[in-house]
């Protein structure tokens, strides 16, 4: 009705999680009618955004810098690292004051029906992490339950057992103790949920 121009607008509002066709078209409308100053800001940011910020060539958090600064912190233990699936996460779990290690992002889960392999997903990355980083001691999962999450946890712990094997080290695996229920996000979980989990974490059985 408005044109092409508004019409793509529309379209590429409705990427954002939660945003339908109407929520598109009262975000589009409300940018080109009330706040068109704030809408060049934003263009502008996300331009700046996608230009300057990268993944952390240790863990896979975004970042303006080759190494993040959990990575980069030497307050945080290299004894436990927690897996998560999304910079999201890092940035919830990382404001609990009872979890001092660090993290890993994973790109996705295993899908090799949608052409994510081992590669894609992150899960060599990983590897090449635990390798590399003799000092890690535990691997932390943090990840939300779904067919896929478990194939991707199938393969961390064969990735673990490799490296337990060819360095004999003794690297565990554990992941959050009761009071998280099955397939919650971690999103949702207040601060003291998280909290009480990641310290009476347990021991993964795969």
């Amino acid at each position: 009705m408005i044109g092409s121009a508004f019409d793509d607008l529309v379209v590429s509002l409705q990427c954002l999680p939660s945003v339908g066709v109407k929520s598109a078209r009262k975000m589009a409308l409300q940018l080109m009618i009330h706040k068109p100053k704030q809408a060049q800001k934003i263009a502008k940011s996300i331009e700046n955004a996608l230009v300057n910020i990268k993944q952390c060539t240790q863990c896979s958090m975004l970042t303006e810098y080759d190494v993040c600064s959990i990575c980069s912190n030497e307050a945080r233990t290299a004894r436990y690292v927690c897996l998560v699936a999304s910079p999201y996460d890092v940035m919830t779990l990382s404001r609990i004051p009872t979890y001092t290690g660090k993290f890993f992002v994973l790109n996705a889960m295993l899908s090799p029906l949608d052409g994510i392999g081992p590669e894609q997903a992150g899960l060599l990355k990983f590897q090449n992490y635990i390798e590399q980083c003799s000092d890690v001691e535990e691997v932390v999962i943090a990840l939300n339950t779904s067919l896929h999450t478990q194939a991707t946890l199938f393969y961390i712990n064969q990735c673990v057992e490799r490296v337990n094997q060819s360095q004999e080290r003794s690297v565990q695996i554990t992941t959050f103790a009761t009071g998280v229920p099955i397939g919650a996000d971690i999103d949702y979980l207040d601060t003291k949920t998280l909290a009480t989990a990641l310290k009476n974490r347990i021991e993964f059985s795969g």
